[in-house]
């Protein structure tokens, strides 16, 4: 008759908790390390450590994603998962940037901001008594950039020859 072997030794409860996280909508996502709750034996005797990970890409939007944790591994724990959360905040520090534009033959020029414009009526004119040219110069220099602004401050002077 073979020898037979038996193990009576139940296998302890181990409940590994995923951690709740932020971070920043576009950064990569953190290590997320578990916490153990139940451990008889030391850590080192899990044959295979629990992994967690999430759904959250770098390009995910703003919102919450969970975190789960899996693949453990033991003959002395069964294990039970318990999930977190990822929180993916908005980037609030970024300040806006403008870059500039190339324009036809290589120049470049940044678009300019304008705070207030004159009023004007229906055909051009302004409500100050001056002439469109104010008006007609800015929406130039914002479609054509620096180069566009020569070309009517020429005009501009033309007709004042």
């Amino acid at each position: 008759m073979p020898a037979q072997t038996y193990d009576f030794e139940p296998t302890a409860p181990l409940t590994v908790t995923a951690p709740d996280a932020t971070r920043v909508q576009g950064d990569a996502n953190p290590t997320f390390a578990p916490t153990y709750s139940g451990f008889v034996y030391a850590a080192a005797s899990l044959t295979t450590q629990p992994t967690c990970t999430t759904t959250a890409t770098a390009g995910s939007p703003v919102g919450t994603y969970p975190i789960t944790c899996s693949g453990g591994a033991s003959d002395n724990y069964s294990f039970t998962y318990v999930p977190g959360t990822l929180t993916v905040t908005a980037d609030t520090t970024a300040a806006p940037t403008v870059e500039p534009t190339e324009l036809v033959g290589g120049a470049t020029a940044t678009p300019a901001r304008v705070t207030t414009l004159p009023h004007t009526s229906a055909n051009g004119s302004s409500s100050s008594g001056g002439d469109s040219t104010p008006l007609v110069a800015l929406l130039i220099c914002l479609a054509f950039g620096s180069l566009g602004l020569l070309a009517v401050e020429a005009q501009r002077r033309s007709i004042r020859r």
